[in-house]
């Protein structure tokens, strides 16, 4: 009888060997090392309950045990202690009712701590782990929320890749992966999507939180219209949560590269998925509208308070001549949960600060107080976005673009601090055939948002607005989206080179700081903004005129930071000279920003001595006197009519001015025109 469980127990590790190689069973533990698994198909293949009875009875002490129960309750443990050489072991699980759902054992029993048994069960802990990969087929039990994962446990991942590739694993806050499961693992038979929070932060944690509290109040019939959340887990620092993948993107992508529907049957599809968005709204607005309630008991209620189109998915494969694919909301990090008695009152919930530009009016904020999200905060949010949905299925993705940027306001005056970047308001009077029902509230002034070099350089390089610190780092083109267009103009269709000459004469050490940050807030935007195609960022300094070139955005601003300061004044007309000459032979457009005051060559008064050299000149920084004010406004508004130049290429701003106006100033007749320097608009 030995000799024949011997022979079991040989075959039972020929088979393991070969069905993990054939069947390619290999995934990653928390350190995202590849190691080998044996999925439970691979146990119940070999396993039967006559190959369990000869084992039981191969000892001189027979094992009495049911095979019956090893089968189907024990089976994974009986395979590990078979290939330990103790299978007798099997009766110490089962009279302690270790089942095989148990596994992996994180540590010995306590039961069996201090027991002559402890040796048993620290040789089986080190062989559990290839038997136990994780599983997301939970069918009947609960889905794993925010449970805590050994570094030992194996995710039968097969492929895993960044959705966006540019993704800054180690700066950003959550890094969005689609992974490929193992089909012996898992019986979804797609992708899945695992949402990374690999910094452990005050801030990760709470958005981590927040969301995986949401997603587990969700009903499963939630899930037609809110993107299926499959669980979550922690291991050594990295917070994950696993999520339904979108292969048809975003409503925003959906928008940029569809043709709006043609026939009624594509509208009704498109708009019948759009307008079925309501019902995940009122999934999330009552977790328990299907309880039997009383005045007795509490309703838990939740707002989403970050809807916009860059987080609602297309959920499933799309062409112009399908529009059948759901749409569905994600990303819960801002998400509130309250309380409130059946037909009592309803608190407002909890300021979780989601994106501006679809809140409410109420919901905006000065000086960074929190404020109070009314109920109906995310049905403001999805009118507003039906609302450009409506412009796009009229007008393309040109007209919803006009739509959006003529839909911000300018911070008001009396809020200069409001944190909001931008207000949705609906202003289709753009739009003459739909003026009544797009109409602007009464009294506004429509404008666009004002965005300075401070204000990104405060929110995404400094970090000194109280609520944003414990982020590793925030991405302007996220933080200010309508920085984009500004930044494809510039690109346009060959790419262009960024070239910074900076005055260096005394009289410029006292804006050293201020020209670091700006060279390094624009080279950023254009590095972020794929303007610049070689990534390499050139810098001359008007005293020497020598040309120095840095890959990192860091390096340019210490160039600055270090240089010494030492000629009394500055030849502009012989550094542009210099500059111009370098770059006339090449191919690719140039955008040329000058930083100085306009105190050059101070021996001349009557003009700037420049015009002559002026082939483009996009931006100065000035000090506001009279000398240097004439000087930038001849350059801005009067050079190219003395001068009879063929473009108007240059145009001068002050520093703290918008910086959109900064970006496109030379390049577009209207910003040009826009509160240039010598124009004395009040702001």
């Amino acid at each position: 009888m030995a000799e024949v469980a011997g022979k079991i127990v040989a075959d039972f590790q020929y088979h393991i060997d070969s069905f993990v190689e054939n069947n390619k069973c290999f995934g990653l533990n928390g350190h995202d090392e590849k190691w080998e698994f044996v999925p439970t198909v691979a146990l119940t293949e070999f396993w039967t309950r006559e190959k369990i009875t000869t084992v039981l009875c191969s000892p001189k002490d027979m094992i009495k045990q049911s095979a019956d129960t090893i089968f189907n309750h024990y089976l994974i443990s009986f395979s590990v202690l078979v290939l330990n050489l103790n299978a007798e072991s099997i009766n110490l699980f089962i009279q302690e009712d270790l089942r095989d759902t148990q596994l992996p054992l994180p540590s010995v029993p306590e039961v069996y701590s201090d027991s002559a048994s402890c040796g048993v069960f620290e040789e089986f802990i080190k062989r559990q782990w290839k038997f136990c990969p994780m599983s997301l087929d939970c069918g009947s039990s609960p889905k794993p929320s925010r449970r805590n994962l050994l570094p030992q446990r194996i995710l039968p991942i097969v492929a895993k890749e960044k959705l966006n590739p540019e993704a800054d694993e180690d700066g950003e806050q959550a890094v969005l992966f689609k992974v490929d499961l193992h089909p012996l693992c898992s019986q979804l038979g797609k992708p899945v999507v695992f949402k990374e929070y690999r910094q452990r932060t005050h801030e990760t944690q709470r958005l981590f939180t927040n969301e995986c509290d949401l997603y587990k109040q969700l009903r499963e019939d939630s899930f037609g219209h809110i993107v299926t959340y499959y669980g979550s887990f922690e291991c050594l620092g990295r917070s994950t949560i696993v999520l339904e993948f979108a292969p048809g993107g975003t409503l925003l992508s959906f928008f940029e590269s569809r043709q709006p529907p043609r026939t009624d049957e594509q509208r009704k599809l498109f708009w019948g998925n759009l307008f079925g968005l309501f019902r995940g709204l009122q999934c999330i607005e009552d977790f328990t509208a299907d309880h039997r309630h009383s005045r007795h008991t509490y309703r838990l209620k939740g707002t989403h308070q970050d809807i916009r189109p860059q987080n609602i998915l297309v959920c499933g494969t799309s062409s112009d001549e399908d529009y059948s694919a759901p749409f569905k909301f994600v990303d819960m990090g801002t998400a509130d949960i309250r309380k409130m008695r059946d037909g009592g009152y309803d608190r407002h919930a909890i300021d979780q600060r989601g994106n501006g530009m679809y809140s409410p009016p109420e919901a905006c904020r000065d000086e960074g107080v929190a404020t109070d999200i009314g109920d109906k905060s995310d049905t403001w949010a999805l009118g507003a976005i039906l609302s450009e949905a409506l412009m796009w299925s009229i007008f393309g993705e040109a007209g919803r673009d006009r739509y959006v940027s003529r839909n911000r306001l300018q911070t008001p005056d009396s809020c200069p601090s409001l944190t909001r970047v931008g207000i949705y308001q609906e202003e289709a009077h753009y739009y003459p055939p739909y003026s009544q029902q797009h109409s602007p509230a009464p009294g506004n002034s429509i404008s666009f948002p004002t965005i300075t070099i401070d204000e990104v350089w405060d929110r995404c390089f400094e970090d000194t607005n109280r609520y944003f610190r414990g982020r590793k780092k925030l991405q302007p083109l996220t933080e200010f989206s309508t920085l984009q267009a500004s930044l494809d103009k510039l690109r346009g269709s060959q790419g262009r080179d960024l070239v910074f000459l900076v005055d260096d004469s005394i009289p410029m050490e006292h804006y050293r700081d201020q020209m670091a940050k700006t060279c390094r807030v624009l080279s950023y935007l254009f590095k972020k903004g794929k303007v610049d195609p070689d990534g390499q960022y050139e810098l001359f300094f008007a005293s020497s005129c020598t040309r120095l070139a840095a890959d990192r955005t860091t390096d340019l601003q210490a160039q600055i930071k270090d240089r010494t300061f030492q000629n009394p004044s500055c030849e502009m007309r012989r550094a542009l000279d210099e500059v111009f000459t370098s770059i006339m032979s090449r191919e690719r457009p140039v955008a040329i920003y000058v930083l100085t005051d306009g105190h050059w060559d101070l021996g001349r008064l009557d003009d700037c001595d420049v015009g002559g050299s002026i082939a483009r000149l996009v931006s100065h920084m000035w000090n506001a006197d009279q000398l240097g004010q004439f000087r930038l406004n001849y350059l801005d508004n009067r050079l190219k009519e003395q001068q009879e130049l063929a473009y108007d290429v240059v145009d001068t701003r002050d520093y703290e001015n918008d910086l959109k106006l900064i970006l496109e100033g030379a390049i577009s007749y209207e910003s040009d025109q826009s509160q240039s320097l010598g124009a004395h608009q009040p702001y």
